[in-house]
């Protein structure tokens, strides 16, 4: 039986990763790495491993590559951003960053061999490989994006 500090210890890694993610890319590229996450989850999940040799950790490397090389190059693909006027600045920077967090690091636990992650973090992370998940990871983010634009509009 797990310990309720792990899952807590862990919320709060998430919390505090959340604004180093956010802080580091800023808010003008928030939406665009969002937009790179999809993209390289895509093509990491659809493209056969046995295209690059096969391996345990095709996915995660074909996923990692792709996602760094569209942040590389992002900015001439897209230009979405929102703005920081008054007050809705820090809700927005904080849900943007909440989500491109969340969305990172469930893309990168699926991908990841189950065996790699400690005995701690793989039973609280469980959840997270789980199909219902990566569903809710590629359609929430887009939900909430929607309603956070509508409100601040």
């Amino acid at each position: 039986m797990l310990s309720l500090s792990v899952p807590i210890l862990l919320l709060l890694a998430y919390v505090g990763l959340s604004f180093v993610v956010g802080f580091f890319f800023g808010r003008y590229r928030l939406p665009n790495i969002l937009i790179d996450i999809y993209l390289a989850a895509t093509l990491a999940t659809l493209a056969p491993a046995s295209w690059f040799g096969g391996g345990v950790y095709v996915s995660l490397v074909l996923f990692l590559v792709t996602f760094l090389l569209l942040t590389f190059i992002d900015g001439d693909l897209f230009d979405l951003h929102f703005g920081g006027n008054g007050g809705d600045f820090l809700g927005r920077f904080l849900v943007m960053s909440l989500v491109v967090t969340a969305t990172l690091v469930v893309f990168l636990v699926h991908f990841l061999p189950a065996d790699v992650l400690p005995e701690a973090v793989r039973g609280s992370l469980a959840f997270v490989r789980t199909d219902i998940v990566l569903v809710l990871a590629l359609t929430l983010p887009l939900l909430l994006l929607y309603l956070v634009n509508r409100k601040y509009r």
